[in-house]
């Protein structure tokens, strides 16, 4: 009898205690969820009282005003600084301003909001039905003009095939949808050998018969993209052994063999 006693109260403190630790873990439960709670309403108040856009900084503009672009934004003083998202501003204000290439946005707690634009050049031109449409090195279209006497001076001239989209603001694409890589990466290898200055046309009009014409002396034909970067720097070559008053026509679309023939 006395055994099965003290087996009975074994059992009891057992039960005891794991009420006690089902209780602490309710507690426990209970304050972790009311800190949660407390914390969330704090931060709540916090954005929306105290982190108010007090100053909007803007750098690196020169094309447009700081005023124009204030106005643009999709959010103003006194707006929560986290009332909007940094990609949806950076993409609207590319989209507004053509020149802009790169935004880049911070916030500075508690009221600070600092923008950082990038802007771009004019690359190259190119003519569709009487208009001059204005690109970048990216081909993104810069803007469009009608007279080309205002083409900055030493511009290149892009000669391409059919233009199926050139649109302010957007990058132009072309109905042969190669023609835009090949553009690009002519015009990489051209800045990157340092005759950017000295070339006067791309003319692409077909990818597989290209030609660039360097300064007002040579027309120079490439064929197609392949090896570009190396007949690029086979025509420097070239040049570098020919004489000052030299004109005429070279062919660089063998990077093996090229010719030159003078007039």
């Amino acid at each position: 009898m006395e055994q099965a006693r003290f087996k009975r109260k074994t059992i009891t403190m057992e039960v005891l205690l794991s009420q006690q630790q089902k209780k602490r873990f309710r507690r426990a439960v209970f304050y972790t969820v009311l800190f949660v709670l407390v914390t969330v309403v704090f931060l709540t108040v916090a954005f929306v009282v105290f982190f108010r856009v007090r100053n909007i900084n803007i750098t690196g503009n020169a094309r447009y005003s700081v005023d124009d672009i204030i106005v643009s934004l999709p959010v103003k003083l006194e707006d929560n600084l986290y009332s909007f998202r940094a990609d949806e501003l950076e993409t609207g204000l590319k989209k507004r301003f053509p020149y802009i290439s790169e935004v880049n946005v911070t916030r500075k707690i508690p009221s600070h909001l600092n923008i950082e634009i990038i802007e771009t050049d004019v690359a190259m031109y190119t003519e569709i039905s009487g208009d001059y449409y204005l690109l970048s090195d990216g081909l993104r279209v810069l803007d469009r003009i009608e007279d080309p006497a205002i083409i900055p001076q030493g511009t290149m001239e892009l000669k391409t095939s059919a233009v199926k989209r050139c649109i302010v603001g957007e990058s132009a694409s072309f109905i042969d949808s190669r023609a835009y890589d090949a553009i690009v990466e002519l015009y990489k290898n051209i800045t990157d050998s340092g005759i950017k200055n000295k070339i006067k046309t791309i003319d692409m009009t077909s990818r597989f018969d290209i030609y660039i014409h360097y300064e007002d002396r040579f027309k120079v034909y490439m064929g197609d993209m392949e090896y570009s970067d190396i007949k690029i720097q086979f025509l420097i070559g070239i040049i570098e052994k020919l004489k000052a008053e030299d004109k005429g026509r070279i062919d660089v679309s063998d990077y093996h063999v090229a010719t030159a023939t003078l007039s």
